[in-house]
Formats: C-alpha cells, structure tokens, sequence
C-alpha cells in the first residue's frame, strides 16, 4: 500500500513525491497551460467565422465570454476553496478546463463554442486563488517572491504557445481549427494528472494546521472582515487594479497609437509589442531576487511604480524606432508583468493561511475588473479628445497614486512598529525592577 506523503516547507515531502520545487514547476507548467488554452482560438479566427460563418463581433464574443466568466467566479470560487479544500478545487478546475478545451473540437455550432467557453471560464477561475493559496503554504517565506515569479512566467510563455502552437498546427500543417484544440484539452489534462499525484493531500504543514485550527471557531464573515481591515491588503487590491488598467492600455491601444503617431509599419509594430512581454520574464526573477534577499517587497514596489509612470512619459515623447523599443522595454520591466509576484507575495503575507483563497480571488476580481473597463476607458478619452494625451495622463496619474498610497502605509506601519518596539522595551525594564524588589522583601 502506497503511504501518503506529508509535505514540509523547508525540505519538500517526507515520503520524496516532491518538494516545493517541484510544486513550482508544476505551477509554472498550469499557468502555461491556461494561458495557452485561453488563447489559443484567436489566431484560429478566419477558420472559426467561416465554420459558422460569423463576423468579427461575434467572434469578439468568444473572448467576452469567457473572461466575464472568470472574473465573476474569483470570489466565489475562492470562498469555497477555504471551505472545501483548494486542492480538491484546483483539480476540479484543471480537469474540466482540459475536458471543455478539447470540446471546442465538437462544437457544431457558434452558440455551442460560446457554452463551451463559458464552461472553460469558470473551470479556469478555479485555478487562480487555489494555486496561490497552496504555493503559499509550501514554498518557504524567504523564496516565496521567487516561487511565484517562476510561477508567473507561465503566463507569458503560454499566451505565445496559444498564438503561435496554434497557428502553426492550424494553418503550417493545415490540420484545421478542430485538432489543435484536441491537443491543447489533452496536455492541460496531463497538467491535471500531474496535480493530481505531487500536490499534498493534506493542506497545510502542521504549524500552519494549528494555527487555522485556534481561528476555526471564528464566523468565515467575521475573519474576512478581520482581512479587509487590514490596511495593506486594502491598497494591494488598489494597486492590482491600477496595474491592470495601465497594463490593458498598454496592450490594447499602443500598438494603435504607435501606428497613429509614430508611423511605424506592421513588421516593425510586431516585435515592439512583444518587447513587453519579453523583457518582463528576467525583469520579474530579478526583482523577486532582490524582494527575497532584501525583505524589501513594499519597498520595492515604491520604487518600480513612479518608474513605470515614466517609462510611459517616455513613452509619449520618444522619437524613432529605438527609442520607442528602450521606453516600451522600460515598462515591461517595472509594469504588470515585471512586479505581478510581488504583489502576490504581498497578498500571501498579508491574508492569514485560512483566508489565501478568499484573498487572492478577491484581488483578481478587482484587477479583471480594471482589465474590463481599461480599454473602453482609454477608447472614450480617446474619442473624446482626439488624441492619446488624456489616455497617458490617466495611467501615468494612477501609477503615481497608487505608489504614494503604498508609501503612506509603509511609512505608517514603520511608525507603529518603532512605538511598539519602543513600549516593550520600556515596559522589561519595569518588570525587572519590580521582580528585584519583590525579591528584596
């Protein structure tokens, strides 16, 4: 009979299934499956309208559709992690996004592709706050920053195997728009057995089961009201949903205000816009190195922001291929991509074992919520003005904002922390003099 394994922070599994490495890399490999899934349609775009012969704006419902589904689920899909278990959740989310996945291959209707992607979006939702909340629990505090930018980044690689995988299968070795979907459900299924067998059964290690155990008895709405009083947490929901505007201006309409006002052809306007995503995967391992090593997360952030609200001055006002590349290079090292592990390592810090789930899928509801209403947002101004200004005016104000909030808390923490530090230390003096002068009688 096979023995179950109890997983530990430090060391990884006491039965050697796998250490919080291994969980990393499978993280890692989850992320590049969604994210591939999640896409993967879009280049297939001419294929789909002349299955079902539809247009552009109904195509356009095919991605609608599925990001209001995940980011309406975040919270409750992030509730009932806490409640019932998050690795009982994620491998629930992961099987069926692979099964709806590899049915996008049956749809014999336009309306029957929506349904199915409709599925797939909630069965993605399951994956944010569990995995979070479980890397959380079994990578070790100082190389949490690391673990998740790992995580992170694949995300990235994964959106560029959904564009370019799918491409290639569908059109270079002409198998249709049906297969690849086929292939794509199968891998994010082999990403679900995989979960299956490394992640722990037991969900947390046994410090952390004590602690969730003496905070049982609290109401879950009493102990979420305990989590959104706390100061921090309240300005990472901010700055998520700050960074997500920005973040969705910068891919939606740069490309268009690149060609509008710096005349750039299509080649070159390709690579420029993914020197974003490109320059943000060593961008992000560094700065969790540094966050790690350092403890200095918040600090960190302080510093990156007002940096990305320049790089998108520079942005506005560079002249010429190069200089373009060096201010969009800029953001993709400070902006989303670049600080995304850090402030999720903000949120793991901040929200206790119990709550992560809950948490983080409160923090992505907000940030999908930014993502929502940022590209209508800079379309309206826009419109309106008849120039980018206003567009670049708002992000670079809300970059600046949300870095001075974050300064604010910090420097407000500190300041609580050296009184406190400064009342105890009164206090031992006190209580040694009063036990030397109980002994002296």
């Amino acid at each position: 009979m096979r023995k179950s394994a109890t997983f530990d922070a430090s060391h990884g599994c006491s039965g050697g299934v796998c250490s919080w490495g291994a969980l990393v890399a499978l993280f890692f490999f989850g992320w590049m499956c969604f994210a591939a899934d999640r896409l993967l349609l879009n280049p297939m775009q001419p294929l789909i309208s002349s299955t079902f012969d539809v247009g552009n704006a109904e195509f356009g419902l095919v991605m609608t559709v599925f990001l209001a589904v995940y980011g309406l689920m975040q919270i409750p899909v992030g509730i009932a992690a806490d409640v019932f278990g998050c690795r009982r959740i994620l491998i629930v989310g992961i099987v069926l996004s692979g099964v709806f996945t590899a049915l996008y291959s049956t749809a014999e209707s336009f309306a029957m592709l929506l349904a199915l992607r409709f599925c797939a979006g909630f069965s993605e939702s399951c994956y944010y706050g569990p995995q979070y909340a479980l890397a959380s629990r079994f990578i070790p505090t100082h190389r949490r920053t690391l673990g998740f930018s790992i995580i992170c980044c694949g995300q990235p690689i994964g959106i560029a195997l959904g564009l370019t995988g799918a491409s290639l299968l569908a059109y270079n070795l002409d198998l249709g728009w049906r297969i690849p979907c086929a292939i794509y459900g199968a891998v994010t299924l082999i990403a679900a057995i995989a979960v299956i067998r490394l992640v722990p059964k037991d969900n947390a290690p046994r410090e952390q089961r004590a602690a969730n155990s003496q905070s049982a008895q609290m109401p879950y709405l009493k102990r979420l009201g305990l989590l959104f009083k706390n100061r921090t947490y309240v300005a990472l929901l901010i700055l998520g949903f700050i960074d997500m505007m920005v973040f969705l201006m910068m891919t939606t309409w740069v490309p268009v205000f690149l060609r509008e006002t710096k005349l750039l052809n299509e080649s070159v306007l390709s690579w420029l816009a993914s020197s974003i995503t490109w320059a943000a995967i060593p961008a992000a391992l560094g700065w969790a190195w540094v966050a790690d090593r350092f403890r200095c997360r918040k600090q960190l952030l302080v510093i990156l922001f007002p940096i990305a609200a320049g790089s998108l001055c520079f942005l506005k006002v560079a002249d010429g291929v190069w200089a373009t590349t060096l201010a969009l290079v800029l953001y993709g090292v400070t902006g989303k991509l670049g600080i995304d592990a850090i402030l999720t390592s903000l949120i793991a810090d901040a929200a206790p074992d119990n709550l992560r789930s809950s948490a983080f899928g409160f923090y992505n509801a907000v940030s999908m919520t930014g993502a929502t209403f940022s590209p209508v947002i800079h379309g309206m101004l826009r419109d309106a003005t008849g120039c980018w200004d206003a567009s670049f005016t708002l992000s670079v104000s809300l970059l600046l904002i949300g870095a001075f909030a974050l300064l604010a808390i910090f420097l407000k923490e500190k300041v609580e922390s050296e009184a406190s530090r400064a009342s105890h230390e009164a206090k031992v003096p006190n209580a040694v003099e009063a036990c030397s002068r109980t002994e002296g009688h």
